[in-house]
């Protein structure tokens, strides 16, 4: 039991930001959600560049339709030997006691609301929205970025929000995890009152807001990393730069290192529960499963 839990928590710290963001579908695609991309420079999980997942808004996250696929069986042969052998999708072909575990975390906690035809098929729009088009799509863009900025996250933000192909869809920065979120929206079978699978994911312009806090504009100028206080840490400020806990034990005001690559004062267990407190209507039902 307590393993499940354990692996219920992680699976969404994984695959949400803490400070999640909350999604406006417009009237015309009540199915929308967020094309979620890694730029390689965050810690730990978020190391290497690619696409992290294709994820329709739900509640909490957003006012997304849940459309269910017309096939909601996960096939993992077919996920291994398709989408996740693609470059730049490949993180879906990690494997956990021989099973794709990451494929298989991003189809149940995802796949199975985005009205795909089945679990291949939800990959591979995936990947095509993510890698498609002469300049490799968002991610290759992304990718391009990371390499011409010198690792420069806030410079990689600059020039992904002023890409003439790309930057209008962008609708938040995940701060925490260098990570690009793009709208996406879905086009289904059905009627318009009543869409249902197969839907057919796009890039689409969307609205979001971030709570707590003032709405978010696709557009608009983003936020530069906090300047680093030397040799402490303060309240809402970077501390000195780290590449792991040790290096920021001696500091004063410091208590670990952050996915950002800097020093902080905010303890790991309070993020987690602030992360828990916005997801609990996540958690709840996994739960109450076990």
């Amino acid at each position: 039991m307590a393993t499940s839990v354990f692996f219920c928590v992680f699976s969404l710290l994984v695959t949400h930001s803490f400070a999640y963001t909350n999604v406006v579908c417009p009237k015309d695609s009540p199915l929308c959600g967020l094309l979620t991309l890694e730029s390689g420079l965050a810690q730990g999980f978020y190391n290497s560049s690619g696409i992290h997942g294709l994820w329709p808004e739900v509640a909490p996250f957003g006012n997304s339709l849940s459309i269910t696929p017309t096939n909601a069986n996960f096939d993992a042969q077919g996920v291994l030997n398709g989408p996740a052998k693609r470059p730049g999708c490949n993180s879906w072909a990690e494997l956990r006691d021989g099973q794709p575990w990451f494929a298989e975390h991003e189809w149940t906690s995802h796949g199975v609301h985005a009205g795909s035809e089945d679990s291949v098929a939800f990959f591979n729009n995936a990947c095509d929205l993510a890698t498609g088009g002469e300049d490799g799509g968002p991610l290759g863009v992304l990718v391009s970025a990371v390499s011409s900025s010198d690792k420069s996250w806030v410079k990689v933000q600059s020039m992904m929000r002023t890409n003439s192909n790309y930057g209008k869809y962008i609708v938040t920065i995940d701060e925490e995890n260098d990570q690009v979120e793009l709208g996406v929206c879905a086009k289904c079978a059905g009627t318009a009152a009543k869409p249902s699978a197969p839907c057919v994911w796009s890039l689409c312009e969307l609205k979001a807001v971030q709570p707590p806090g003032p709405p978010i504009s696709p557009t608009a100028t983003p936020t530069p990393h906090p300047t680093p206080s030397p040799g402490q840490c303060l309240k809402d400020q970077h501390g000195p730069p780290c590449t792991h806990d040790g290096d920021c034990s001696a500091v004063p005001g410091c208590v670990r290192c952050a996915h950002s690559g800097y020093c902080t004062d905010v303890p790991l267990i309070q993020r987690i529960t602030q992360s828990l407190k916005s997801a609990r209507r996540l958690l709840k039902p996994k739960f109450s499963q076990q």
